[in-house]
């Protein structure tokens, strides 16, 4: 017998003559696996007495009724994250999630999508659902496709009508903020930042637009400064406007708090004074809203429901909900700080 600090996965579907998919379907008690083959499977799970090696999950031998009992179910989550402390944005998704699903029980385990990098290994398989946060990364999403793994996106469009998402209400959050400059006297707004590439950027844009008819005003091409959602890239483009003399910006809209901080930094090297002379709204509410100066209004992204709505959804399907992908939208809302004024008459 071998020891079963040696025996994976990969044995047990050697020692069954079956793939590797088929071992976890099995695990995971899906319907869509014959009773010869489920017996046979389970006969050399129990007869290695294999065990995954990560310690969230603990099999139970029963042999008289030849079966597997779970005692602990894994999510494995992969994240994106920004390599600066002060702009984290999906740690607070993070905590919702592993709270959550700690709460009932679940294990979770937490990674970078840079995982997949490195040669996949089929301890990777073994969990019971996958959620990943802030972008819909294809190699990811095969490689459990094809284990039949119960998935949940995160801040992105999977792509994919099985799949649930989770976003946040990216384009209403634009009108507050848009609706509150307007409110204030403003009609030159810009929008800065990315308004493609991702869904969260277009719908952010097209809450620009659509508050611009709503109000009335013209939409202009001169006004959209598209750069990278980056501090530098955000500084250099509204400085380049701000240094033509028939810039007439009175307000700025950014996409995000990055660069709405890139904005501020373009504002004070061209003099231009924050509220008094542009107003500034960024988006996300994250941490450097409240150490920049002046204090940033922004959209707030309910990050810790988005990670709930995610855990939920995840364990939702593990249990054995149905349906074709769901896609779950948080509202959001204008929080208002120090970096706007009204429009002096």
């Amino acid at each position: 017998m071998k020891n079963k600090k040696q025996v994976n996965i990969l044995d047990v579907a050697r020692e069954a003559g079956v793939s590797i998919a088929t071992v976890s379907r099995v695990l995971n008690r899906h319907a869509n696996v014959s009773k010869k083959t489920r017996e046979k499977v389970l006969k050399v799970i129990n007869s290695i007495q294999y065990q995954p090696h990560l310690a969230a999950r603990v099999l139970a031998e029963n042999k008289s009724k030849n079966r597997v009992l779970w005692r602990t179910k894994l999510i494995r989550v992969f994240s994106r994250s920004y390599p600066e402390a002060e702009l984290k944005f999906f740690h607070i998704i993070l905590d919702g999630i592993n709270a959550t699903l700690s709460d009932q029980g679940y294990h979770t385990i937490i990674s970078g999508f840079e995982k997949f990098t490195e040669p996949v290994s089929a301890d990777l398989l073994e969990c019971d659902g996958v959620i990943l946060v802030g972008e819909r990364h294809e190699e990811v999403m095969n490689y459990y496709r094809a284990a039949h793994k119960p998935m949940v996106v995160v801040d992105d469009d999977p792509g994919d009508a099985n799949i649930d998402w989770v976003i946040p209400n990216n384009e209403d959050g634009i009108l507050q903020a848009m609706d509150y400059l307007i409110s204030l006297g403003h009609r030159k707004i810009a929008y800065l930042g990315s308004t493609k590439g991702m869904p969260g950027w277009e719908e952010r844009f097209t809450g620009y637009k659509k508050a611009l008819e709503k109000s009335g005003l013209p939409f202009s091409k001169e006004l959209v400064l598209d750069c990278m959602a980056d501090i530098e890239e955000a500084k250099l483009h509204l400085l380049n406007r701000l240094k033509s003399p028939s810039h007439l910006l009175t307000a700025v809209v950014c996409c995000n708090d990055i660069v709405a901080v890139g904005a501020l930094k373009a504002c004070k090297e061209a003099g231009v004074k924050v509220p008094e002379q542009m107003s500034i709204i960024g988006f996300d509410d994250i941490h450097v809203c409240l150490v920049t100066d002046p204090n940033l209004t922004t959209v707030k992204v309910p990050r810790y429901a988005m990670g709930e709505e995610a855990a939920k959804k995840i364990m939702a399907r593990i249990n054995g909900e149905k349906s074709l992908g769901v896609k779950i939208v948080l509202p959001t809302r204008l929080i208002i700080r120090e970096s706007c004024q009204a429009i002096k008459r």
